[in-house]
C-alpha cells in the first residue's frame, strides 16, 4: 500500500470572491476606462462551429401547403398541371 501527500497552497490568481471573465470588449468598457482591470474569456479559434444547413428552410407557409397537399393526396384527390386538387372518383 502506497500513500500519496499533497501540498495544497493559493496561487496567484487566488480569490475568495470569483470574478466572471468577459466575452466581448464593448463601447462602454472603454469609455469607462474598466477594460484594462478585466479579464477575457480565451478564444478557441480551432473551434469548428455550428453546422449550416446549405438548402435552407422553408417558409412557414409553405410547409402549411405541403401539409394540406398530403392530407388531400391522402384523400384520394390528384394534383392537376392546373394548380387544382380534383377528386379521383365520381359520387
Amino acid at each position: 500500500m502506497t500513500q500519496k501527500f499533497y501540498c495544497v497552497e493559493k496561487g496567484i490568481n487566488f480569490t475568495t470572491t470569483p470574478q466572471k471573465k468577459l466575452a466581448d470588449l464593448t463601447s462602454k468598457l472603454i469609455l469607462e476606462g474598466s477594460w484594462e482591470k478585466s479579464e477575457f474569456k480565451n478564444y478557441n479559434f480551432k473551434s469548428l462551429g455550428k453546422e449550416i444547413s446549405l438548402t435552407g428552410d422553408l417558409h412557414p407557409l409553405l410547409k402549411v401547403k405541403s401539409q394540406f397537399q398530403e392530407i388531400l393526396l391522402s384523400m384520394g384527390y390528384f394534383f392537376s398541371f392546373f394548380f387544382v386538387f380534383v377528386l379521383n372518383s365520381l359520387f
